[in-house]
Order: C-alpha cells, then structure tokens, then sequence
C-alpha cells in the first residue's frame, strides 16, 4: 500500500470546488477529515478515486499550490468523457491550460 503526500489544502479545494461537503464523501473515504487535518495520508488509490469524485485531474492534486482560475477551461462533459484520471496526457494537458489566462483564446500564442 503506498500512501503519497498530497497537500491538505489541495485535498480541501478540490472538495470545496466540487461543491461537496465532508459529509457527503466520508462514507466513500472514512478518513476525509484526517487526510484534510494532514494527520493521515491518503493511499494513490484513494486520491485517484478522490480526484474522479471530485471531478479534479489527479495531477492538480500533486502541485505545490492549488492553481487559482475562475473557471475551468474545458466544459464538465469533456474532463469527464476524457477521465483525466486514467489518461496522463489529458491530465498533463489540463495542467498546461490551467496555467493560462483562464480564456482558450490566452492559449492560442502556444500553438
């Protein structure tokens, strides 16, 4: 079983992104408040299933510090028809969008 480091505050604003509460995902993950106290650390399983419920690449979970964007660039239908989760080009590609200026138009200088 390999536990990783992963940022309590990543784990808490990927939750709080998704709109969810402690509650609603600590039947799934019985140790959510620890993970988010920094007292436990979640398995790579469970933070790739974390990630997928929460709709968050898996990548943006292992950053030093979340990234701030107002919306997310891609609409919900795509991240979830690509599982970045499952699929580390998608979620490298997500990570490289992220970091523009939260429009697709600011990406167009990388093509």
């Amino acid at each position: 079983m390999i536990r990783v480091e992963i940022k309590p505050e990543l784990l808490s604003w990927a939750r709080e992104r998704a709109g969810l509460e402690v509650d609603a995902l600590s039947h799934r993950f019985p140790k959510i408040t620890a993970w988010e106290n920094g007292t436990v650390r979640p398995t790579l399983k469970q933070v790739e299933d974390f990630a997928k419920a929460t709709h968050t690449p898996v990548g943006f979970l292992f950053l030093e510090e979340r990234r701030s964007y107002k919306a997310s660039i891609l609409p919900r239908w795509l991240t979830h028809a690509i599982d970045p989760c499952k699929n580390h080009y998608w979620t490298m590609l997500l990570l490289f969008l992220s970091g523009c200026n939260e429009t697709p138009e600011s990406a167009s200088g990388y093509r």
